[in-house]
């Protein structure tokens, strides 16, 4: 077989609406695919640099004053993200497997001039899967049997002060029939995960836990147009490494590093259904997450924190709709809640959870070769963070955005503006 290659690079700057907060960033990418007959493979290369300004906090009084104002002109930051992909697709006998390689090195620096002192923060992060599936085809279903292992190491240096090292390891099965008589289908899995986490340096020790998730669900084709689903289980999921970011040594976590944040679980329930007539495709989903140490940002703006129990629920409205051969329609709209279970705060909402949002796309094919899109995405008004109590009369206020952009196929290139 030949390779396809795929290029990709990135350059934006922005002077953002504070002093001292103007930022860029610069990246590029590159792909390439191999394939023959059943046996595939995939390499990618990434590189992404960003620096920024750190303009600083502000009280209320600040704003309405002077919205621009900042009272550290030379803090600043920079971030930069290396990452390697490679990915191998075949089959055995009777089986098709898959392993995927992951490798990222991330880091995080920080000049607070202000204050007179700097962060460094690195991240490194490995992770292997593996995975084999078989299919059997019957004149009455069509059936799937997975099963998988997934590891992922990450270990974090912080101002070569202290590290911590994350390891865990999963196992999961996955099982899914189609009864082709009954237009029906259905799946049912299971998970098994187990990690250990080793602090050493300013702050020693050590946590581990396992934990066992699995899922399963079913739908059901009506009138050869209507589907209808539904589908339950729970999760675990770890908190990751950017997600673990936090500076010990200037007083911003808390003593024991090691536990600052706990895995987080959730009971889900989700079902709905999906109708197509004349091109047009309309689906309808109500979800339901009930979660215990949900892993969001903490109160004091710079680190991570396991929530008090939490609900999320809501419906999700999606139509696809031609408007012509050459224009494409497409829109999203969510309505949810997202609050405090229990605690403390109970039935308070959640800081940073819109109650609802609105998405579009427009797509005109101008030709063979060439396409415009145009995208727009509205976010509803939302909790500040930390306003756990919600006792902030403040709220951050909608907003929308807007992406155009420029496709064009030309002699097995491929090339795009946004």
């Amino acid at each position: 077989g030949a390779w396809n290659w795929l290029g990709s690079g990135i350059r934006l700057s922005n002077d953002n609406h504070r002093e001292n907060f103007k930022a860029s960033e610069e990246g590029g990418l590159v792909r390439g695919r191999w394939g023959d007959g059943p046996t595939r493979l995939m390499v990618q290369l990434a590189s992404q640099g960003e620096k920024s300004g750190l303009p600083g906090g502000m009280t209320l009084n600040d704003f309405n004053a002077n919205p621009r104002i900042s009272y550290k002109l030379q803090d600043s930051g920079k971030i930069q993200t290396d990452q390697m992909l490679l990915s191998v697709q075949s089959v055995l006998n009777d089986w098709q497997w898959a392993v995927d390689v992951n490798r990222r090195l991330k880091q995080i620096d920080s000049d607070y001039v202000a204050d007179s002192y700097k962060t460094r923060n690195k991240n490194r992060t490995s992770r292997v899967g593996l995975r084999a599936w078989h299919d059997i085809e019957g004149p009455k279903s069509s059936q799937r049997f997975l099963v998988g292992l997934d590891y992922e190491d990450w270990d974090q240096d912080r101002d070569n002060v202290s590290s911590i090292v994350q390891g865990s390891r999963a196992v999961y099965a996955r099982y899914e029939s189609l009864l082709k008589e009954w237009q029906a289908k259905y799946f049912v899995g299971a998970r098994n995960s187990s990690f250990t986490r080793v602090a050493s340096g300013q702050v020693n020790g050590s946590v581990q836990d396992s934990s066992t998730s699995w899922e399963t669900g079913v739908s059901k084709m009506i009138w050869n147009s209507h589907e209808v689903f539904f589908k339950m289980g729970s999760s675990y999921r770890l908190p990751n490494a950017d997600e673990f970011m936090c500076y010990s040594i200037y007083d911003m976590c808390p003593a024991v590093v090691v536990n600052i944040l706990r895995a987080q679980t959730s009971r889900d329930a989700e079902f709905g259904f999906k109708f197509k007539t004349k091109g047009t495709d309309l689906s309808a989903r109500y979800y339901r997450h009930q979660l215990r140490d949900e892993i969001a940002m903490a109160a004091d703006y710079s680190s991570n924190t396991n929530l008090d129990p939490t609900l999320r629920q809501g419906l999700e409205l999606e139509i696809r709709h031609p408007l012509n051969q050459r224009v494409q329609l497409r829109s999203t709209f969510t309505q949810r809640k997202s609050e405090f279970a229990e605690g403390p705060y109970a039935g308070k909402k959640i800081p940073f959870s819109p109650d609802q949002t609105l998405t579009g796309r427009a797509t005109y094919r101008v030709d063979e070769q060439q396409q415009l899109s145009l995208a727009g995405n509205w976010v509803g008004e939302q909790k500040i963070s930390g306003d756990y109590n919600n006792s902030c009369s403040e709220q951050i206020p909608s907003f929308s955005t807007w992406d155009a952009r420029y496709m064009r196929d030309s002699n097995n290139w491929a090339f795009s503006a946004t």
